[in-house]
């Protein structure tokens, strides 16, 4: 490939550990696989020597590819063989890599399995509820926090508050187990009241500047009201926090942080117990036993440092801390880590950004600042958004204006083109929709075209507005809620009745769903005459034409109950399609494709697991549906046929569309109240689950809220990076242009369209 001056100075590089800030579509990974083809045809390394890791499945596949392709171009074909089975792969096949190949050094079983998806997730909350439990029949520092939380009000407050608590053991769990911490740091730091506050003062007095912040200076008690006396003293402006007076006014705070944190690490301690116990293992504990292996077992770094030359991390941004501690004790001689602190959105997988950038400041580090993704226009909009939004921390893609302080004055005549903004009420996905097939309308190919949305729930009702304006349209890595959808439940309900037909509420199910169809007033007289199942055997005079379905359905289903204990699951559920005709009734729903798709799914689920029951299948659905566990719908339309594609921000990441419609920006930037705040890394956990003012409580919360808003930001980078052509930008609607408030035009201070070229696209009602 023709390399730039940039690019060249990465492939080339002879540092022995660098760090490569690479901006969207500035070629990185065309970069990293030639520096791999470079260490190999250059400097004679072996593709097993070169350990190349990257963030997901999909992106390590198409990596070792292109690496593969490249070194049978120049007619290496050994070394492309070698390269097909060599360590290019994400961090959890690295890991799960390094404890196979040293099992016996890390006590483990090299048989032992991953877990993910739903296994995972069932695991997990066994381990909460029995944490829970614990923690209300013993006396345990987390008693008094779920009797005060679980056991006041009616029944459905309690119910709320003790799915409250859970939501915050699960957040802490998760949390915790990734901040690359053991689990013995937590237990410590929150033994008692005493020690939590002494924590969280530390780390307070930490945040503020210079000799003010210095704890030997606030040994009292009332420490908060000497801290206000010199803060007000001197020029330093005193932050909100201060002025709630920390100090003894948190103590109630953390006693429930105590309460808290004794609830994640038990259940901690009960999750990985099972996990080791059956040699199952999720990402988290892969991740902290490779971890211990390299950390306690010299002699296992050095077999790894002789075989292994060579380092390269796509993606370095997304890292979490516990990933940085691995590669730090892997220490392979010669390092070279790509990212993007932009472009980093994945918060929610414990990513850690701050990483990458405290990198970039302690190793050489080399920039890939050009975009050779975007159309220019289209890189002069997004720089001028976010060099006014991140002032002199942004690297502009774009050739610089003349006049870096009047840009506008050398504006080209194109000025912004190609990029449009689409005025709009906050969640109107009915105007979204007729303006994106507006868009199909005066050419636009579908396949070409791709909305990005910030919610999975835009998506699906983003969809449903599409299909009335017949726009097709295919939902790429949005994970819906498979396990509540009304078909995956209806299979659910008929196997639970033909294992159990005196389950009223099961039996009552089937008969109301497409397998038969009753009415509702069936339904009445059916339950007036339970158990149900003997009533709808019985021959009476039923309402409209239900007899006539029940008699029909009857012989099917007396045949199915009777051979139900002798076959699998996936058996009974292929039986049940093929004798009810079920499939063909739900395929004349308005949204019949996709659930004839979700079914096919739903049968292909059953088939693994080969030796599961009916009635095991059905409680596995209803146990997942419960858990919110996220399965992503089955895909309905081929990848070659025309389509819009409707997608996440995130899932979006690494992808280029020609158009890219950017929805929800309206959305304001503003911290979530939460009943649990947390920085894990730091050890730092403060949970507020009334209204009690909390200066620890307080504080925590600005400094984590102020990096949820910067991710926000960086989504949003995300999503108008991925646009080749076009970029069409939903914003909000309040009374016309100049008052617009969405984040691009309020925080960028764009000058009105006849200044820029910018074109403003409206619904002719509006």
């Amino acid at each position: 490939m023709n390399l730039t001056d940039e690019q060249k100075a990465v492939v080339e590089s002879r540092a022995s550990r660098f760090t490569v800030r690479a901006s969207a579509g500035s070629g990185k990974t065309s970069v990293l696989v030639e520096r791999y083809i470079a260490q190999v045809v250059e400097h004679g390394l072996t593709p097993d020597e070169i350990v190349t890791v990257t963030f997901t499945r999909k992106a390590a596949a198409e990596m070792k590819s292109r690496i593969v392709a490249r070194l049978r171009e120049l007619g290496l074909f050994e070394e492309a063989q070698t390269a097909e089975t060599g360590p290019v792969q994400t961090i959890h096949s690295l890991c799960e890599r390094i404890l196979r190949e040293n099992a016996v050094t890390a006590l483990v079983s090299p048989d032992f399995e991953i877990l993910e998806g739903a296994r995972a997730t069932i695991l997990r909350e066994e381990a909460i509820r029995d944490a829970l439990l614990t923690a209300i029949e013993e006396e345990t520092p987390a008693r008094r926090l779920v009797e005060g939380l679980s056991g006041k009000g009616s029944y459905q407050e309690a119910a709320w508050s003790h799915g409250r608590i859970r939501k915050a053991v699960e957040d802490c769990l998760d949390k915790l187990r990734n901040s690359g911490r053991d689990r013995g740091d937590f237990q410590e730091i929150y033994a008692n009241a005493d020690a939590a506050m002494a924590h969280w003062k530390q780390h307070m007095l930490a945040s503020l500047p210079g000799p003010i912040g210095q704890p030997e200076n606030y040994h009292e008690a009332d420490w908060g009201v000497k801290l206000q006396m010199v803060l007000k003293n001197s020029s330093v402006k005193a932050p909100g926090w201060v002025n709630l007076g920390p100090g003894e006014s948190d103590r109630a705070l953390a006693e429930d942080t105590v309460g808290l944190v004794w609830l994640a690490t038990t259940a901690w301690d009960l999750l990985e117990g099972r996990m080791l116990r059956d040699m199952e293992f999720d990402f988290a504990l892969l991740e902290s036993k490779a971890l211990s292996l390299l950390k306690d077992s010299p002699e296992t770094v050095a077999k790894l440092r002789r075989r292994w030359k060579m380092l390269l991390v796509d993606e370095a941004q997304d890292l979490n801390p516990a990933q940085y501690r691995l590669f730090q004790y892997l220490g392979v001689p010669s390092e070279m880590l790509v990212g993007d602190a932009k472009q980093s959105i994945y918060s929610f997988r414990f990513a850690e950004p701050a990483l990458f950038v405290a990198r970039c400041e302690e190793a050489e580090v080399l920039s890939l600042s050009r975009n050779f993704r975007s159309e220019p226009p289209l890189l002069r909009f997004v720089d001028h958004v976010f060099g006014a939004l991140w002032s002199g921390h942004y690297e502009p893609a774009a050739e610089r204006m003349e006049d870096p302080d009047d840009p506008f004055a050398t504006l080209p005549a194109d000025g912004f083109e190609g990029v449009e903004l689409w005025p709009m009420p906050h969640r109107d996905t009915t105007s979204l929709a007729k303006l994106v097939k507006s868009l199909i309308d005066e050419g636009t190919e579908p396949n070409e075209l791709a909305v990005l949305c910030r919610t999975h729930a835009t998506i699906q009702v983003l969809a449903t507005k599409l299909r009335s304006l017949g726009v097709a349209y295919r939902i790429v890595g949005a994970a819906e809620t498979f396990f509540a959808r009304l078909e995956v439940r209806d299979i659910a309900n008929a196997l639970e009745a033909l294992s159990d037909p005196y389950n009223d509420y099961a039996m009552l199910a089937l008969a109301r769903s497409p397998f038969i169809g009753i009415s509702l007033d069936s339904a009445v007289i059916a339950v007036s005459q339970s158990p149900v199942y003997e009533a709808l055997g019985r021959e009476q005079d039923w309402p409209y034409d239900d007899g006539l379905k029940l008699r029909s359905a009857w012989p099917w289903f007396e045949r199915l109950r009777d051979s139900i204990d002798g076959l699998p699951a996936w058996e009974t559920t292929a039986k049940l399609l093929n004798e009810t005709g079920y499939l063909e009734r739900i395929a004349k729903t308005p949204n019949g494709l996709q659930a004839v798709a979700n079914v096919r799914k739903l049968l292909d689920l059953a088939t693994r697991e080969p030796d599961m029951t009916a009635r095991d299948f059905a409680n596995r659905i209803r146990d997942i549906r419960s858990l919110r566990h996220k399965e992503g719908e089955a895909p309905v339309i081929d990848e070659g046929e025309p389509a819009v594609t409707l997608m996440t921000v995130h899932s979006a990441k690494g992808l280029e569309f020609d158009v890219v419609v950017v929805a929800e920006t309206q959305r304001k930037l503003e911290p979530r109240r939460v009943d649990v705040v947390i920085d894990a890394p730091k050890g730092l956990v403060v949970a507020k689950f009334d209204r009690r003012i909390s200066a620890a409580y307080s504080w925590l919360r600005a400094e984590t809220g102020q990096r949820e808003i910067e991710e926000e930001q960086r989504a949003l980078y995300v999503a108008m990076t991925r646009a080749r052509k076009r970029l069409c930008i939903e914003v909000a609607e309040e009374g016309g242009y100049e008052s617009l408030a969405s984040n691009v035009a309020r925080l960028a201070g764009l000058p009105n369209p006849p200044h820029s070229g910018l074109r403003v696209r409206r619904l002719p009602d509006r």
